[in-house]
């Protein structure tokens, strides 16, 4: 598997440079697109060492713009409407436990762009999101494990730091992002159930009809 990603991945980047000169140059030209993908979401920094997650995939779509101050700079914002999510097991109250949490976020990145060439683009910045539905599916039998995650005060507001890469071919964009989140996943510590913050890597493909 290792293997086929690397010759995917050293044929794309064959192509690009055999067809280089046949992309135009849109590094000053103001770019409105939509972008759809998904987001690989894991969970970091655990406070309690009986809680393990697995990761999940789960999709992100919406639209950006690319607002160029010069030719190699510029400022790029974003809205998206984001899903993840992650499975864990653990111990609450002496007691083994499963479950798994899906949230829905509404999330607002802004972004710092260097492009050193007509084909990659470089972002750093930061993101606020919103978060609009958090679901849990507690799969245990105690009474008590089940008041504790209903105790949960999820934080509604929070920030992250963003990297990421983007490759432009005319009208179309591949890129991938990583997300580290600043806060804790609480706004209070208000039960038993463990405090952790999320971390998430993004890949996508857009496209901008202009």
């Amino acid at each position: 598997m290792k293997l086929l990603y690397q010759t995917i991945g050293l044929t794309i980047a064959t192509l690009i440079c055999t067809n280089a000169q046949n992309f135009s140059d849109k590094r000053d030209t103001v770019m409105l697109g939509f972008k759809i993908g998904m987001n690989y979401f894991k969970v970091y920094r655990v406070r309690n060492q009986d809680f393990v997650t697995e990761p999940k995939l789960d999709v992100v779509a919406g639209v950006y713009l690319e607002i160029p101050i010069t030719i190699k700079m510029g400022i790029h914002p974003e809205i998206l409407f984001s899903e993840n999510g992650f499975g864990a097991s653990g111990k609450l109250l002496g007691q083994p436990y499963k479950f798994c949490r899906s949230t829905s976020y509404i999330d607002f990145p802004i972004f710092f762009t260097y492009k050193p060439n007509k084909l990659f683009t470089i972002l750093l910045g930061s993101q606020y999101s919103y978060l609009i539905k958090q679901k849990d599916y507690l799969l245990s039998t105690v009474p008590a494990q089940a008041q504790e995650f209903m105790k949960g005060n999820p934080r509604k507001n929070s920030f992250s730091i963003v990297l990421g890469v983007d490759i432009v071919l005319n009208h179309f964009v591949w890129g991938i992002r990583v997300n580290k989140d600043l806060s804790m996943n609480m706004a209070a510590r208000a039960s038993l159930i463990p405090l952790y913050k999320n971390i998430w890597i993004q890949g996508f493909v857009g496209f901008c009809p202009y």
